[in-house]
C-alpha cells in the first residue's frame, strides 16, 4: 500500500497512475497500455512530461513503455531541454549586463532549480523571475530593453511584486521582481536573505538564493502565495525534493518558524514524501503524524490537480516542434504593437498542435484525417479537460463550488500567513 493511497481524488484515477510513476513505483514495471497512456495523458495536463521523462530514464522504467507513450514524452522533454538551453543563454546574457550596470539580479525559482536538476529539461520552466533591490529596478529595465527586450502592459502591476513580463522574440519572458513578498505582506521573513545569497556559477554577474533559504521560499510561494492553487504545482514539489539534499534539518526548522511558514513547511515536504517519493529527513515530520495532516494533503492534492489542468498551461504542455515556442501567453492588447500582441495571444492561447493528440490516436498524424487534429483536440479539451457539458447542470456547478471551499477551509489553518 503506498503512502499517496487515499490522497488523490476517486474522481481523478489517472492522478494516481502520474504519481506512481513519478515516484517509480514497483507497479509501473506491470502496467498495461491503458495505464502507462493514462499516466501520460495526467502528465501532458499537469505540465510534468518532462520530469516524468526523466524519473522514468532514471530507474529504468522508460522501456516498459509503449512506443507512443515513449515518444510523446521525449519529444516533450527535448523540447523543455531546447527552451532549458535557450534560458541559460539568456541567463548569460542577463548576467553580463547586470553586471556591467551594477545590479544584483537574482534568480528565483524554476530558472534557478532547474540548474540543479541531473537531467537538463527536466524542469519544464515557464519564464525567468529576477529580484532586484526596489531602487534598482529602472536600471534593471535599462539593462532588458538594451538586450531587446520589450515591455509589455497588458495587465495593471501598481502594487505586484514584479513588473509586467519582458519580452523577447524566440525566448522566454522576464519577470522583473522588487521584493520576495505578496501585497500587504510582511518581508520579515526575507531578513537575512541578501546576505546569504551566491554567485549562480552557470551565469556569472547573477545570484541566487542559499539552499535552504531557496527551499523555503519554494515552499512559501507554493504553499503560504499560491495555496497549491498553481498550474506547475508539481514542479514545485520536486524542486522541493532537490533542494533537500545538504539541508541541514535544524536550521532548516528554525528558519521556517522565524518565517512563519513552520506548518506550511511540514504540509509540503509530508506531500513531496507521499506524491512523489521524495526522501524527506524523519527530523522534519512528526514522527506519529500530525493531527489534520492527512486531510491537508488530500485537499492540496486535489488543489494541484485542478490547478493542472487550467488552459494557461497548454501552450507548456503541448508544443513538441523543433522551434522554440516561448513561454506564455502575452496578449500585449495594450502594448506598443497591439496587432503582433493579438497575433500572439492567438497562437498561444487558441492554437493547440496536433502532436498532443498522438497518445490517445498514435496513427492519426498520418492519414489524410490529420487537418482534424485541430477541431478534434478542442471539442476533446471541452468534454474532458474544462467538462462545459458537465457544468451546464446547476447540481455540479454547486458540488464543484463545494469541493473547493471544503478544500480551501482544509487547507487555511496550514498555509495562513501565520504558519
Amino acid at each position: 500500500m503506498s503512502a499517496a493511497d487515499g490522497l488523490v481524488p476517486p474522481e481523478h484515477p489517472r492522478a494516481r497512475l502520474l504519481f506512481a510513476a513519478l515516484r517509480g513505483d514497483p507497479e509501473v514495471a506491470g502496467w498495461d497500455r491503458e495505464r502507462w497512456r493514462g499516466a501520460c495523458e495526467m502528465a501532458l495536463r499537469t505540465f510534468s512530461a518532462p520530469l516524468l521523462h526523466a524519473v522514468l530514464g532514471r530507474s529504468g522504467l522508460l522501456d516498459r513503455a509503449p512506443e507512443e507513450v515513449a515518444v510523446r514524452l521525449a519529444r516533450s522533454r527535448t523540447w523543455s531541454a531546447v527552451r532549458w538551453e535557450r534560458l541559460a543563454e539568456q541567463c548569460r546574457a542577463l548576467g553580463e549586463g547586470m553586471e556591467a550596470a551594477g545590479v544584483r539580479a537574482v534568480v528565483l525559482k524554476g530558472a534557478h532549480t532547474g540548474w540543479l536538476y541531473a537531467e537538463r529539461g527536466a524542469r519544464g520552466t515557464a519564464d525567468v523571475d529576477l529580484l532586484v533591490a526596489p531602487d534598482r529596478v529602472e536600471a534593471a529595465s535599462r539593462v532588458l530593453r538594451d538586450l531587446g527586450y520589450e515591455a509589455t502592459s497588458f495587465e495593471a502591476h501598481d502594487d505586484h511584486r514584479h513588473l509586467p513580463p519582458f519580452v523577447l522574440a524566440d525566448g522566454l519572458p522576464i519577470e522583473l521582481h522588487h521584493t520576495l513578498a505578496r501585497r500587504g505582506e510582511p518581508t520579515a521573513f526575507a531578513d537575512g536573505v541578501a546576505e546569504r545569497l551566491v554567485p549562480l556559477t552557470q551565469a556569472p554577474g547573477l545570484w541566487v538564493m542559499e539552499r535552504t533559504d531557496a527551499l523555503l521560499y519554494t515552499i512559501k510561494h507554493l504553499a503560504a502565495h499560491h495555496r497549491f492553487e498553481t498550474t506547475n504545482g508539481i514542479a514545485g514539489l520536486a524542486d522541493i525534493g532537490v533542494l533537500l539534499d545538504g539541508v541541514d534539518p535544524a536550521t532548516l526548522l528554525a528558519r521556517a518558524q522565524a518565517w512563519g511558514i513552520a506548518r506550511a513547511t511540514t504540509l509540503s515536504l509530508a506531500l513531496a514524501r507521499d506524491l512523489l517519493g521524495v526522501g524527506v529527513p524523519v527530523e522534519l515530520l512528526p514522527s506519529a503524524g500530525e493531527l489534520g495532516l492527512r486531510e491537508a494533503e488530500a485537499a492540496a492534492t486535489a488543489t494541484l490537480l485542478r490547478g493542472g489542468w487550467s488552459a494557461t498551461t497548454r501552450p507548456l504542455q503541448l508544443p513538441a516542434s523543433a522551434t522554440l515556442v516561448p513561454g506564455l501567453p502575452v496578449s500585449g492588447l495594450s502594448g506598443p504593437h497591439p496587432v503582433r500582441g493579438a497575433l500572439m495571444f492567438v497562437e498561444h492561447a487558441t492554437l493547440p498542435l496536433l502532436d498532443d493528440l498522438r497518445t490517445e490516436f498514435p496513427r492519426l498524424g498520418r492519414t489524410a484525417l490529420a487537418p482534424l487534429g485541430y477541431p478534434l483536440h478542442w471539442g476533446r479539451v471541452a468534454w474532458r479537460h474544462a467538462g462545459l457539458a458537465r457544468l451546464a447542470s446547476p447540481g455540479v456547478r454547486r458540488r464543484l463550488r463545494d469541493a473547493v471551499a471544503r478544500d480551501r477551509d482544509t487547507l487555511a489553518p496550514w498555509v495562513g500567513s501565520s504558519g
